[in-house]
């Protein structure tokens, strides 16, 4: 996650956010309160400005996405890496230097955010001279987000209250 602050995506809608859930029916609540209630918002607010509505099938397009990974999303997965881990123990420091596969050794974070360049790079058709203007942007979607889940924290706190002085 910390990445996507790094090398965020041009025509992101909202920011990246991950929450783990490992009930599938409160995943399904999540999806309509995360994902199709503020793209039915969204379009909602584009129609009436005279836009073409584009969020809901954005939402299918997650959607489909999520429902085609989370065969390997849901389950647990055990690798074993012996063979590897017998194979580099044999090599001579000439060869490991040669064929460096030690994987304690790679850097995880150039991994991950060069990675992420070139997804947006070769996979989105996104210009990379476009990454300063999108990190601004990601800062900005931050706070809305901030200030949308301080609103609705609000609404609850408004709403439990009201319950418990008609209760009492």
């Amino acid at each position: 996650m910390k990445h996507s602050w790094q090398v965020p995506f041009d025509n992101a809608v909202w920011m990246i956010t991950f929450t783990e859930v490992h009930v599938h029916s409160l995943y399904k609540v999540y999806a309509l309160l995360i994902h199709l209630l503020p793209a039915l918002v969204g379009d909602t607010a584009l129609l009436a400005i005279g836009q073409k509505p584009r969020f809901i099938t954005i939402y299918r397009k997650i959607n489909k996405l999520l429902d085609a990974t989370s065969y390997f999303r849901i389950r647990q997965w055990a690798f074993s890496n012996q063979n590897i881990i017998h194979m580099w123990k044999k090599l001579s420091e000439d060869d490991r230097e040669i064929f460096d596969f030690n994987i304690s050794n790679l850097n995880w974070d150039l991994y991950w955010r060069q990675g992420l360049m070139g997804l947006r790079t070769f996979v989105l058709k996104e210009d990379p001279k476009n990454l300063p203007q999108t990190i601004r942007k990601r800062y900005r979607l931050y706070w809305l987000h901030q200030c949308l889940k301080f609103f609705f924290f609000f609404i609850f706190l408004w709403l439990y209250w009201l319950a418990i002085i008609s209760i009492f």
